[in-house]
């Protein structure tokens, strides 16, 4: 679908593809964002692939620590594309997140996260794993 589409319409300016790879490389939130989100009154699902090597799991894993106890984890088998390689489990997940902001689980019933952080970023990206 992604090659359908960028077939279609051309490549991505410059700009999108630099911001796009800073997403992935850097995973950067500013402390007034993550308050922001955590302070909102929703639950928060971090889905990720447990094989992404663009986005690696960690920063996933740091961010929902970071949110913390409005998030819950979900990791999935696959890689960058895991809502087309896992589309049931993410569809499932999206429909549970839909279910408890329904009856409004409380977030210490809604996190599957520890109260502390224990994530740890490996590879050659480590220089720049800030979030």
């Amino acid at each position: 679908e992604y090659v359908k589409g960028i077939s279609a319409t051309g490549m991505q300016s410059n700009y999108g593809f630099d911001g796009q790879i800073h997403a992935c490389w850097m995973h950067k939130m500013t402390q007034k964002d993550i308050q922001t989100i955590r302070s909102a009154g929703f639950l928060v699902s971090v889905i990720h692939g447990r094989h992404d090597v663009i986005a690696q799991i960690c920063y996933a894993r740091r961010l929902a620590e970071k949110l913390y106890p409005v998030a819950r984890m979900i990791d999935l088998p696959g890689g960058h594309l895991v809502s087309h390689e896992r589309t049931e489990e993410v569809n499932q997940a999206l429909i549970d997140l839909i279910k408890a902001s329904e009856k409004k689980i409380s977030p210490q019933d809604w996190t599957n996260l520890p109260q502390t952080s224990s994530v740890l970023c490996q590879g050659f990206w480590r220089k720049g794993c800030h979030l």
